[in-house]
């Protein structure tokens, strides 16, 4: 029985791994050569040559491994985010300053990053980032166990979020009730103004400043006494809402809304449950077209687009959202960008 020489060994390996780079630049390049035409090309390597039927099958096997591997990596990979601690504009009152709960902003903030789904959020708070430095100083003792925490393994993260709070209102007003004494007309009401960079790690590029705002006013009610600050529930639901709007920003300017599939009078798109859709609204619909570049800096700013038509929100799911088609021009496509009115 013939056996393979050690040279067609050792140029079988090298072959094997010389595919990967290949491969993967293939990919890159978003161009897949259909199955037939990469065996081919391997066989020309070796004219003239004999080729076992083994290398061909794991030649094959390379490079789908390698195919679904770069497409596993790239659909795992998210933006690592972490928040900075708030910086409080010194135009603000030490009084109003007592009111101001910057660690439940922070904690909204972080909450609806994660309800995303297309971010790793990691923090950056002082306490607990001093609770995991203890946990690393435990790991580095004696009293530790081979899977504890180890000191230097913090992961790093591309952007960072630095939130200021720019303005900030929480107060009661309480007036006397004519000709009743001791009653009093009662009105809580507040406002939150909050300004929050980003910033990319690697190249200290600003990649987006977000002015965001809420407020609130109760209805005013009758009461035995005045006096006091409104309840904490209503700062608590301003955070909430500012986080809400900087999350749907955010995920606007690093994936914008698409029509990821579209048939029949409907359209899918790539945006499910804390996307800040609402069943029953109405969304545009365009298509890019020519590439915009500033004649004197050469920089892509954007393409031009072209509006096709109107959908409406009818079903929010975890991960998409389903759309009826109301109006259009043309038949919508995978890709068209969609945006709210």
């Amino acid at each position: 029985m013939w056996k393979m020489p050690e040279a067609s060994l050792l140029i079988q390996q090298l072959l094997l791994v010389s595919l990967v780079p290949i491969v993967v630049r293939i990919y890159d390049a978003g161009i897949l050569l259909p199955w037939g035409g990469i065996m081919y090309s391997i066989s020309l390597l070796f004219q003239g040559g004999k080729i076992m039927f083994s290398i061909i099958i794991r030649s094959f096997l390379l490079v789908f491994l390698a195919i679904y591997s770069v497409t596993a990596l790239a659909v795992l990979e998210k933006p690592k985010v972490a928040i900075k601690e708030p910086v409080v504009s010194s135009k603000l009152s030490k009084f109003t300053q007592q009111s101001l709960r910057l660690n439940l902003i922070v904690g909204e903030l972080e909450a609806a990053l994660r309800n995303t789904r297309k971010f790793e959020v990691y923090s950056r708070q002082k306490a607990e980032i001093a609770a995991i430095m203890d946990e690393q100083n435990l790991a580095s003792s004696d009293f530790a166990k081979g899977n504890a925490a180890k000191d230097g393994e913090l992961n790093n993260v591309s952007l960072i979020l630095i939130p200021e709070v720019r303005e900030f209102k929480f107060y009661r007003e309480a007036r006397a009730v004519p000709n009743i004494e001791g009653k009093y007309s009662r009105k809580d009401s507040g406002r939150l103004v909050v300004q929050i960079k980003v910033l990319d790690t690697a190249t200290g590029e600003i990649k987006g400043v977000f002015s965001l705002k809420d407020s609130f006013a109760t209805a005013k009610q009758i009461v035995n006494k005045k006096g006091g600050r409104p309840e904490t529930v209503y700062f608590s639901k301003m955070a909430k809402s500012i986080a809400g709007q900087f999350a749907n920003k955010l995920i606007d300017r690093l994936f914008p809304m698409i029509v990821i599939k579209a048939g029949g009078e409907q359209v899918w798109i790539n945006r499910g449950q804390d996307g800040g859709l609402k069943k029953g609204q109405a969304l545009n619909v365009y298509r890019a077209g020519e590439e915009l570049i500033d004649p004197y800096t050469k920089e892509v700013l954007g393409s031009a687009e072209v509006y096709l038509g109107q959908i409406k929100v009818i079903r929010i799911n975890p991960k998409f959202t389903i759309a009826k088609i109301k109006k259009s021009s043309e038949p919508f496509l995978a890709g068209d960008v969609v945006r709210a009115e």
